[in-house]
């Protein structure tokens, strides 16, 4: 019996990863020379903006997974955001994937790279109800380099292309192409090709983008968030808190500056920020809000227009 078990799984097994090289049925790139590109980092108020009108902005960043605001709800990633979800919620539903760390390999990016692993996703009624789960097999590569022309502009990028079987496959599903043209000048893919199932693939391009803060090493920007929380969590209206990364040299300030209403939220605080870094400074203005989690998600951050707010100079 436990060697029928054995071939039966092996079986299976097969079955999975000769879908996978199947599905790899992308036509050749046109390669053009990049370098290897290493993992990103992205900052909070960071928003990228798509063809079919949706929007990804980061509202928080620990150096380890990154919180997004799109058009669909909120959701988390590692910095590999051409792997998949770890998170996700809408009113709907709500999700969870779990897969191992060793698969977070894709960076630094170059031709011919390429990882496979198992997922678990367990998603369930927002509402309440039994979870479901599914357990997933996929496999992502990097294609080659390509040039992409977007109504945001003209991108060199990398191709990325993944594949996802599933088992049990949902309706009309149980098998995902996609494929990322990601651009190394901006830290993000420029376009997404989907299939799913037999449905037509869709494609969504780059509209615009923005960051509103400047690029911080690790080390500072942990720093930054960890003060950013501290701040809106502790903090009065009108008292500074400072950081300072003795690595870089960098340093900031957040003095909240007082609390606002959400319908979303039951508490959200206007902050001002100052930021010293490589010789320059940079003044923000933004929103935090208290999620149920316990984290204080940033909604809104931009340049500041009014910088006499601040209560020292």
């Amino acid at each position: 019996m436990r060697n029928h078990r054995r071939s039966a799984l092996l079986g299976s097994l097969a079955v999975v990863l000769a879908l996978l090289s199947a599905c790899t049925s992308n036509q050749p790139v046109s390669v053009t020379s990049l370098q290897p590109v290493p993992l990103p980092a992205y900052g909070i108020g960071d928003v990228y903006a798509f063809t079919d009108g949706s929007t990804e902005t980061v509202v928080a960043s620990d150096g380890k997974v990154v919180r997004w605001r799109g058009g669909d709800g909120s959701y988390v990633t590692s910095r590999d955001v051409l792997l998949p979800r770890l998170a996700w919620s809408n009113p709907t539903v709500q999700g969870e994937r779990h897969y191992p760390d060793a698969a977070m390999l894709l960076f630094p990016l170059q031709a011919g790279k390429s990882v496979m692993f198992t997922a678990s996703r367990t998603v369930r009624p927002a509402s309440g109800g039994n979870p479901a789960t599914t357990q997933e097999s996929w496999r992502c590569g990097v294609a080659g380099a390509a040039p992409v022309d977007t109504p945001a502009g003209h991108f060199d990028t990398w191709r990325i292309d993944c594949t996802m079987v599933e088992q049990p496959a949902a309706p009309g599903g149980g098998l995902i192409q996609r494929s990322f043209y990601y651009a190394p000048d901006i830290g993000f893919y420029v376009r997404r090709e989907e299939k799913i199932g037999g449905a037509p693939q869709q494609v969504i391009d780059l509209t615009g983008y923005a960051t509103s803060q400047p690029a911080l090493p690790g080390t500072a920007q942990s720093l930054r968030v960890a003060g950013l929380q501290q701040a809106l969590e502790r903090n009065q209206s009108g008292q500074v808190d400072s950081w300072s990364d003795k690595a870089s040299g960098d340093t900031g300030d957040i003095e909240p500056l007082r609390t606002v209403h959400s319908d979303q939220y039951s508490l959200c605080r206007r902050f001002a920020e100052r930021i010293q870094v490589g010789g320059r400074v940079y003044h923000l203005e933004g929103t935090g809000c208290h999620a149920s989690s316990g984290v204080w998600d940033i909604l809104a951050l931009s340049p500041s227009t009014n910088r006499s707010s601040w209560t020292r100079p």
